[in-house]
């Protein structure tokens, strides 16, 4: 099937809800009141280590550490295997705390209510196709695109190109009603591609990973999947954290970038929606500008309006 228009969202698409840049996530764990986090990155630092100097560490160095550990079976310091495993879980479940507060108090909540509700009438009146490639982890996209098509029922809306299952059903009954996004589009269903290569904050694998887990985005906000303590052992995040050392093994993950490739491939236009400050002269002097709000003006005149040529929009 043909794909009208590819949007693919950067980390800029997310930044005026509120969502935190990567950048600043090391230096909020290390000051923040989760014990466990925060104890993580002075074992890795030192505890004598000062929150400024981390302002030249990056996240992707603390993954990095911890992924070579539990790759290799190793052990440095206090981290051995069993250890970086638990410390990457503590991590990653503090930036889903993180997120999940942020995504609370979203800001520009209608723009992105618009710009999802756009491309969700034009499945639902027109049937026309068009995919969401996004590198966050936030929960932003899913949760407006599930709102859209809430009056057609369960397993109409998004579509994650891999096999899933209802996480809170399956945790609690080994059963679930939920078709997996892979059947969707051959059972009849009205999906969007939600295509996710870098995982989610609402996504975990069961102990075997033959499905991903979703935590279903039909609250009252967008909102990310916590473990306590005792689900370490049973389940852990679809992240794709920041390390130089990435696990591409995952036959869901796999599964989704195949879509992204076809996708892509068959798309008349794609649009890169990532940070921006300047996109041309009559916007230099705009400080606060960024990319996800011009997006709105190519949007209109491409997307909403009368099918233009093939559009290449990139500021990434």
């Amino acid at each position: 099937m043909s794909c009208n228009t590819c949007f693919v969202l950067g980390a800029g698409f997310s930044a005026p809800a509120g969502i935190p840049p990567q950048k600043d996530l090391l230096r909020d764990i290390a000051r923040s009141d989760d014990e466990k986090a925060r104890r993580h990155i002075q074992d890795i630092f030192g505890l004598d280590h000062s929150v400024d100097a981390l302002n030249e560490v990056s996240l992707e160095d603390v993954f990095t550490f911890l992924d070579k550990i539990i790759s290799r079976n190793g052990s440095v310091g206090v981290f051995n295997l069993v250890t970086a495993y638990q410390a990457k879980g503590d991590l990653i479940n503090y930036i889903v705390r993180k997120f999940n507060a942020s995504l609370r108090e979203m800001r520009g909540e209608r723009k992105y209510e618009y710009f999802f509700n756009a491309i969700a009438n034009r499945k639902i009146v027109d049937g026309e196709t068009n995919t969401i490639v996004t590198f966050n982890w936030d929960t932003i996209p899913d949760f407006y695109i599930t709102r859209a098509f809430k009056f057609l029922g369960k397993n109409n809306g998004v579509d994650y190109g891999c096999y899933d299952l209802d996480y809170d059903k399956w945790v609690r009954s080994k059963q679930t009603d939920r078709v997996p996004s892979i059947l969707r589009a051959a059972k009849g269903y009205k999906t969007i591609k939600v295509l996710k290569p870098h995982g989610s904050i609402n996504w975990a694998y069961q102990k075997d990973k033959e499905a991903i887990l979703v935590k279903e985005q039909t609250g009252a906000f967008p909102e990310g999947l916590l473990f306590e303590d005792d689900d370490h052992t049973d389940h852990e995040h679809v992240l794709m954290t920041p390390t130089f050392t990435k696990d591409l093994s995952s036959q869901h993950i796999q599964s989704i970038w195949q879509n992204i490739h076809i996708d892509m491939e068959a798309a008349k236009r794609i649009l890169f929606l990532a940070a921006c400050s300047t996109l041309n002269n009559s916007i230099k002097n705009s400080r606060d500008f960024t990319l996800f709000e011009a997006a709105f003006g190519v949007f209109r005149v491409n997307f909403c309006g009368k099918p233009q040529k093939s559009l290449i929009f990139s500021a990434l």
